[in-house]
C-alpha cells in the first residue's frame, strides 16, 4: 500500500442454519461444529483464516483483501447444501473479498450424495491397485478453489476393485481410475488435460 499504510483485517461474519427433511431446524444439532469453516485463498497466495462460532448459530474471522473460497467443515451426519453471500450463491466458487462480508449462510443438510462402482483392468479382471479420479467436466473449475476442494477428490479402489465417492456437490464430473503410482500431482490443470 502507498505510503506504508496497512489495511485492517476485514470482518467476515455469517450464520449457519441446519435443515432435515422436514425444514429448518429451530434448534442447532449438538455436534463438532465449534469451527464452522475456513475461509481459504482461492490460489494459495494468502493464509487462510478459521471461522469460529460466536454463539448460537453465527459465525466470524477476519481477513486481509483477496480472492477467497468458503470451505465449511462438515461432520458425519450433515453435509455442506449451500453457502451464499448477499444472497449470491458462492458454495465451492472463488469469490473476491474487497471489504467486509457480514452476510454469510451457510446451509447445512443430512441429505447426502454417494456415486460407487467397480474398477476393472483392460482383461475385465478387479484392479486393487487402482486410484479413482472425480473432478469437474467444466475445465474452468480446475483452478482457483483453494486447497481442499469437496468437487476435486480421489479414493483407492479396494482389494475388490470397489470405490465410493460420498456427498460430491451435484455437478457434472469425468472419473478417472489411474495407477496408484501416479497419483501425485493428479490436480494440475496440465495433467487433467
Amino acid at each position: 500500500p502507498a505510503g506504508g499504510a496497512v489495511h485492517a483485517p476485514d470482518e467476515v461474519e455469517g450464520r449457519v442454519e441446519f435443515r432435515d427433511a422436514t425444514g429448518p431446524l429451530a434448534t442447532p444439532p449438538r455436534g463438532p461444529f465449534l469451527t464452522v469453516m475456513r475461509v481459504e485463498s482461492a490460489f494459495g497466495d494468502q493464509p487462510g483464516v478459521a471461522g469460529q462460532f460466536s454463539g448460537g448459530t453465527t459465525f466470524g474471522t477476519a481477513a486481509t483483501p483477496g480472492r477467497y473460497v468458503v470451505q465449511p467443515y462438515e461432520s458425519a451426519q450433515w453435509f455442506v447444501q449451500s453457502v451464499t453471500l448477499d444472497g449470491k450463491d458462492i458454495t465451492d466458487t472463488p469469490f473476491d473479498l474487497p471489504s467486509d462480508a457480514t452476510s454469510l449462510v451457510v446451509v447445512y443438510s443430512e441429505r447426502h450424495s454417494s456415486l460407487s462402482g467397480t474398477v476393472k483392468d483392460a482383461r475385465g479382471d478387479a484392479s486393487a491397485t487402482a486410484v479413482v479420479l472425480a473432478f469437474p467436466a467444466d475445465p474452468a473449475r480446475w483452478s482457483g478453489y483453494g486447497p481442499n476442494p469437496r468437487f476435486m477428490t480421489s479414493t483407492p479402489a479396494s482389494r475388490a476393485g470397489a470405490y465410493t465417492f460420498n456427498n460430491l456437490p451435484a455437478g457434472e464430473y469425468f472419473l478417472i481410475a489411474i495407477d496408484g503410482a501416479d497419483v501425485e500431482g493428479w490436480t494440475d490443470p496440465k495433467t487433467l488435460e
